[in-house]
């Protein structure tokens, strides 16, 4: 073989061997040409080609050939001749494959309200794959991951597409890491923000401890998103690949700011809690990230750490990207032309064609660079630090993570509590009370009600979700009895946005001018954080309160009021207000 081209010479080595596995590019390949060509027609032969889900390389090892030899139709030629079972076969084998890059980094519908696309869904009348699913077929891609942010409520979706197509599926998650977990109001405001951290399971016990690293972030170190920290991390990172992930990871935020010994201390540290923890640098559409890739790849090598190449894809074609645009301004309550504004209450989505590249695509982008959205071409990411043999190298490490993350089977079983041991009878009892009760069975068309009824009950039953209807129910008359009325039902505002609320500097403000994330008093005199703001755009009567200082409350009819009547406090409906009741003022 010469630079991937066949030759004479490994014809006549080619004599010599009594086995011979020839990988075509698809079950549907004609090789007899190529066997005429090699003078194997009386050879023993056997064929395999790239399979969905398959580790061909696994493959080319138990077959015990003397000789692999790789066919395509892309080349005018043949494109590798290789002798023995060697240690390399894992990197030459794929050579003409599209699984020489694997995009580990990628979110789907999961990342609510940040990325676009499912995972796959099968459409019967085209009788054809759509999704991601459909893009890594169609591409003869082997690996699927999917990593959203903090969670990990897409795995049995993933799990079942993967099962369903012969995909393997590397099951991940873009996990938020921050270490502080107190309740000081100021330690927590100053703690606001949340790192990132690509955590893939590599087996079994992996996929049980990201879970457990996500239940803990939800459960312990929730604030605004579910965040991890050191001590979860250390306890549950066995069996777990792990990068640094984008710009918002911890490492690439300390670069950036030339913190070098504090990024060295914690690579350390998360080098000892992960089975492998690479340097993710990333090949998109942003400025900022040639000069961030560059500082990466420098600390990887001073390290000796192993690197990675991520693209943080939010959707899979390039023609989506304004939709995209379009969803991060509905997230925000904003619109297409709120981005031109010069202003800071608008989140500019600065990263542009945030696809799912294949290599070709990743090494256009090396080669090329690209032109920006304001039409100016950037330049090559290729330079004297990023070299094409990083490229390579980078790009390998994303293949020898999807061929090293084992192929396991996960238990997708529905693990609902169990209240009863009758659950479907005792739910149809409740059902039939609730329908007596109500008269269905003495109406007119009871007949009709009843057949709806017994179709609605089989459908639950039949689908395994009784128990989800009663533990629902449960908790429902739960928040009844421990909040009133008011523990359930329809959620809304209750003021107008003229009316003024006290921010932590005690000054009355616009609820409208109020910005998320500043501090206001509550009726106990605490200070909360205004985590969201919309407007509720429903017609419902107000009632207009005056008190006797002139001040004015807007409100709805049902909207609680803490009064002083008699000495005591209580909370009384706005419409049950009577002249005299001394409003409580908290200053």
């Amino acid at each position: 073989m010469n630079d991937g081209v066949y030759t004479e010479e490994c014809t006549d080595r080619l004599t010599d061997c009594k086995k011979i596995l020839i990988v075509k590019p698809d079950i549907n390949y004609d090789a007899s040409r190529d066997l005429k060509e090699m003078c194997l027609d009386t050879r023993e032969v056997s064929f395999t080609y790239p399979k969905s889900g398959v580790d061909l390389v696994s493959e080319v090892y138990a077959s015990g050939a003397s000789f692999v030899l790789q066919i395509g139709k892309r080349l005018t030629r043949k494109i590798g001749f290789y002798e023995g079972m060697t240690e390399e076969l894992e990197k030459d084998i794929f050579t003409n494959v599209e699984d020489k890059f694997f995009n580990y980094h990628h979110h789907d519908e999961y990342s609510w309200r940040d990325a676009l696309e499912t995972v796959g869904r099968y459409e019967k009348d085209t009788k054809k794959w759509k999704g991601l699913a459909g893009l890594l077929l169609a591409q003869n891609r082997k690996f699927m991951s999917v990593t959203n942010h903090g969670g990990i409520a897409g795995w049995i979706k993933q799990s079942q597409v993967c099962e369903e197509t012969g995909i393997k599926p590397i099951f991940g998650m873009e996990a938020y890491y921050n270490n502080y977990r107190g309740d000081d109001p100021e330690k927590k405001k100053l703690n606001r923000s949340a790192n990132h951290l690509i955590l893939l399971a590599k087996n079994i016990e992996g996929y049980y401890n990201i879970i457990k690293i996500h239940n803990d972030a939800q459960l312990n170190g929730f604030y605004y998103s579910p965040r991890t920290c050191d001590e979860a991390l250390k306890k549950f990172g066995k069996g777990i690949f792990a990068t640094s992930a984008c710009f918002a990871g911890e490492l690439p935020e300390l670069l950036m700011q030339d913190r070098v010994e504090e990024a060295k201390a914690r690579y350390e540290f998360y080098k000892s809690c992960f089975d492998e923890f690479f340097i993710e640098i990333q090949l998109i559409e942003m400025k900022e990230q040639k000069e961030l890739n560059r500082k990466l790849i420098k600390f990887a090598q001073e390290m000796g750490a192993r690197i990675s190449i991520g693209i943080d894809s939010h959707y899979l074609y390039p023609e989506q990207s304004e939709t995209h645009e379009l969803m991060m301004c509905i997230r925000q309550g904003r619109t297409i032309q709120d981005l031109q504004k010069e202003d800071d209450d608008t989140w500019k989505f600065t990263v542009k064609n945030l696809y799912y590249r294949n290599y070709d695509q990743l090494l256009e982008l090396f080669k090329s660079g690209y032109v920006d959205s304001d039409g100016n071409q950037q330049d090559a990411y290729e330079d004297d630090v990023f070299t094409f043999d990083i490229f390579q190298q980078a790009c390998q490490n994303t293949r020898w993570i999807a061929v090293n993350c084992e192929d396991y089977k996960v238990d997708k079983s529905i693990k609902l509590p169990k209240l009863y041991e009758n659950s479907e009878e005792v739910l149809s009892e409740m059902a039939w009370k609730g329908f007596r009760e109500h008269g269905f069975d003495k109406c007119q068309d009871s007949n009709t009600y009843t057949e709806r009824l017994e179709y609605e009950l089989d459908v639950i039953c039949l689908a395994g979700w009784a128990d989800y209807f009663l533990i629902t129910e449960m908790i429902v008359d739960k928040a009844i009895e421990l909040r009133g009325e008011w523990g359930t039902g329809i959620g809304r505002g209750c003021f107008v946005s003229w009316n003024r609320v006290i921010t932590e500097n005690k000054i009355p403000v616009f609820i409208s001018d109020v910005k998320i994330g500043e501090f206001v008093y509550s009726h106990d005199g605490t200070l909360n954080e205004v985590i969201d703001k919309f407007i509720y755009d429903v017609k419902e009567e107000l009632i207009e309160i005056e008190t006797e200082d002139g001040r004015k409350i807007n409100c709805t009819l049902n909207h609680r009021i803490l009064v002083t009547r008699n000495q005591k406090e209580e909370w009384v409906e706005a419409q049950n207000l009577l002249e005299g009741d001394d409003i409580v003022d908290l200053f």
